[in-house]
């Protein structure tokens, strides 16, 4: 009877042996495969020669033949610069296309054309099952083309946009900073998710990441015109406009807004003056924004519809805003496409 439980426990172990065995192989295969779809960012809001060492990182996929590359909005949406690495440590500029930040996805274009080898299969996110394995490659804590392995472990709606729930998987694959904006694959290597984003209490991965799926990217970066408006901001709600000496209880501060933007070619000015008002802060001294296309900017309920705003505006149209400046109302106008 021992030895007949020996047989099978050996059996068994035999078994786990042999799946573990076959998962490395598989997951060292695709990593061959996939690798060369992922590239490193570097993003600065001054001078490209610091880049790789002062610069902020993040990760991203190289989606198209023509240099197309997908990322996490909050990598690349304020960046003056962006500097994109190859697997083989070649470095070229990119230039952000569209930007979602509400459902943290971007897209940038490449100067130059990647390799052919180097770009990625987009799969779809809808066909994951929860439970079903998937791995994300990328650059935690500066650490290029790290390899985490783990599961689909749920589905979760980000409702905060008005327009659109983006659908975030949520999985337990490690993610740590520099893994944003990194590919979520499936177990065929096709991109199923664009990492985003954890849930920590101690500020370190405890299970608990999150990608935008593949899905809503594709819809939000290349199924609707390209929009980036490089504009960064904060919101003052109740008395704590007053304080700045703005007559309304919701002001809609501009605080940076990057180079080559639509904001840049709308003429808007961000801030200069670190300000805190009951612990909220941000660089004050930029223009307040009132409206835009002619409704008022002055509540939460307007403000979200910004987005759907500018949407409507056709690409050939121009967009136009009112701000205050140094207490003075001026108009601003501009394409809303260079094309």
């Amino acid at each position: 009877m021992a030895m007949k439980c020996i047989g099978i426990l050996a059996t068994v172990m035999l078994g786990l042996a042999l799946t573990v065995d076959g998962l490395g192989r598989d997951l060292s295969g695709l990593f061959e495969e996939v690798k060369g779809q992922v590239v490193t960012i570097y993003t600065n809001k001054s001078n490209a020669d610091s880049l790789g060492s002062e610069g902020e990182q993040g990760t991203g996929v190289i989606i198209s033949a023509e240099g197309k590359v997908i990322t996490a909005a909050h990598v690349v949406h304020s960046a003056d610069v962006v500097i994109v690495e190859y697997v083989d440590g070649r470095r070229v500029r990119a230039e952000v296309l569209t930007t979602a930040p509400w459902a943290d996805v971007a897209a940038l274009q490449l100067t130059e054309r990647p390799p052919p080898e180097y770009v990625a299969t987009l799969g779809v996110s809808q066909e994951m099952k929860i439970g079903e394995e998937l791995f994300v490659v990328g650059t935690p804590l500066g650490l290029g083309h790290s390899l985490s392995f783990g599961h689909l472990s749920g589905r979760r709606k980000n409702s905060e946009d008005f327009m659109v729930k983006a659908e975030l998987l949520q999985t337990d694959a490690s993610i740590n900073p520099g893994n944003s904006g990194g590919p979520m694959y499936n177990m065929e290597g096709e991109v199923v998710g664009v990492v985003s984003h954890i849930l920590s209490n101690s500020g370190g991965f405890e299970g608990v990441g999150f990608a935008v799926s593949i899905d809503v990217a594709k819809e939000l970066l290349l199924e609707r015109s390209a929009f980036w408006s490089g504009m960064e901001y904060k919101v003052l709600y109740g008395e704590a406009p007053k304080v700045l000496n703005i007559d309304r209880d919701f002001a809609f501060i501009v605080e940076s807004v990057a180079r080559g933007s639509f904001g840049e070619r709308l003429g808007l000015k961000g801030g200069r003056i670190p300000v805190s008002i009951n612990g909220t802060e941000f660089m004050g001294g930029g223009d307040v924004l009132l409206s835009v296309q002619g409704v008022p900017i002055d509540s939460v309920e307007q403000a979200l519809k910004l987005r759907g705003i500018v949407r409507d505006v056709n690409p050939d149209e121009v967009l136009k805003v009112v701000v205050m400046r140094k207490g003075k109302l001026i108009e601003l106008e501009a394409p809303r496409s260079l094309k």
